[in-house]
């Protein structure tokens, strides 16, 4: 790994999710680091590539911690309910401007991400879904019908139209989504567990 490109994407991470990134010139994030441009562009060519790539490692960051999640000694209702927590919270920590400056200075950046997004989910809700109805956690309708529900649900939260024009906090909005998707797919039996899990959080 190399240090320097580990500290510029740190740094500039933590300054595009707080404050965006169209607005930022390379001279704020050189000198948050205390290096020179001339470093940080021996590293990414462009500003655009050092936005790219900082949009490709919150990917692969976030994947692999939710993938933690999903290969987990947890069954699937505590799965379902980590993951959503684990993304509400991803999400309180991402200012608007990001999903903002994203919509209309990146969308081919935003179109990877969705491209990638699902199909990270459509392999990974699937097993959940799985192993749900064995556990008879998950009524027994139709797995791709239920992975298309959850897909198109999240991708229509957590997208920046939606953020930047809901009244409702993205965090708050996947509450609700998780409420209402689980009580379409739980038995009687996983309701119960959500219940439960949802009185142990408060």
């Amino acid at each position: 790994m190399n240090n320097d490109k580990d500290k510029i994407l740190k740094t500039a991470s933590d300054v595009f999710f707080t404050r965006g990134f169209y607005k930022i010139p390379v001279d704020d994030i050189a000198s948050l680091l205390k290096m020179s441009k001339k470093t940080i562009y021996k590293h990414f060519t462009t500003k655009e590539d050092l936005v790219r790539e900082v949009a490709y490692l919150f990917i692969k960051t976030h994947s692999s911690n939710i993938s933690n999640i999903i290969n987990s000694e947890y069954n699937a209702v505590e799965k379902l309910f980590h993951i959503f927590k684990y993304m509400g919270n991803m999400l309180i920590n991402i200012n608007e401007k990001w999903f903002s400056d994203i919509q209309t200075q990146a969308p081919e950046i935003w179109t990877d991400i969705e491209v990638f997004r699902s199909r990270f989910m459509t392999q990974n809700i699937s097993k959940i879904i799985e192993q749900g109805k064995k556990e008879k956690y998950i009524v027994n309708h139709p797995s791709s019908v239920m992975i298309n529900v959850f897909i198109s649900s999240i991708r229509g939260i957590i997208n920046p139209a939606f953020i930047l024009n809901s009244k409702i906090p993205a965090h708050k909005a996947l509450e609700s989504t998780l409420d209402i998707l689980m009580n379409g797919i739980l038995t009687p039996k996983g309701k119960n567990l959500l219940k439960k899990l949802k009185m142990e959080k408060a």
